[in-house]
């Protein structure tokens, strides 16, 4: 997997010192993925190691440090569970380093994704926590709980359409969820 978010805010940094609406490139992620064959019945394996790029403008575009993220997951299908239930979950731990400047502080979370995706009927399905994570940040020992759903249309052989939602649940602050 490789990813290139383009990012469009108005927050302040060295990347916007002005402060007014800018587009830039958020820190660009390489992961390679290994998945398994069945070790048991409907039972794969899953580990990444996903490696973040500083942003190339900076902050606030992303914290200015590379970033290693090792992951460990499992999937689990059960067919015959109401529609068909499929239990995903996925644990990836980032550790910063190489910051640019000694006042960064390195980034030190754990991602969690309780997955979980559940058969409808006619080629749909609704899954939990498809996207983002349940969140604690090592450096101030804070959980971040965002609410994360996915409904998905099997449109073809392969090829699926989503559209979901996710909110923050209780008062932690992750500005990712202020709108």
């Amino acid at each position: 997997r490789a990813d290139a978010p383009l990012l469009y805010t108005n927050a302040t940094g060295p990347g916007n010192p002005a402060g007014g609406y800018t587009g830039g490139v958020g820190g660009i992620l390489f992961e390679p993925i290994a998945e398994s064959p069945e070790v048991a019945k409907n039972l794969t394996l899953r580990a990444s190691v996903r490696l973040v790029l500083e942003p190339p403008k900076g902050q606030p575009f992303g914290s200015p440090q590379y970033q290693i993220a090792p992951g460990l997951g499992f999937t689990y299908r059960m067919p015959d569970v109401l529609n068909g239930v499929t239990l995903a979950p996925y644990a990836r731990f980032f550790w910063g380093f190489n910051a640019k400047t000694p006042s960064t502080q390195l980034i030190n979370t754990l991602n969690l994704f309780p997955s979980a995706t559940f058969e409808l009927r006619d080629g749909w399905s609704f899954a939990l926590y498809p996207e983002n994570p349940i969140t604690y940040n090592q450096n101030n020992g804070s959980w971040f709980v965002p609410l994360d759903f996915m409904f998905v249309k099997n449109v073809g052989k392969g090829f699926q359409l989503g559209i979901g939602g996710a909110a923050k649940l209780g008062s932690p602050s992750n500005p990712s969820y202020d709108y």
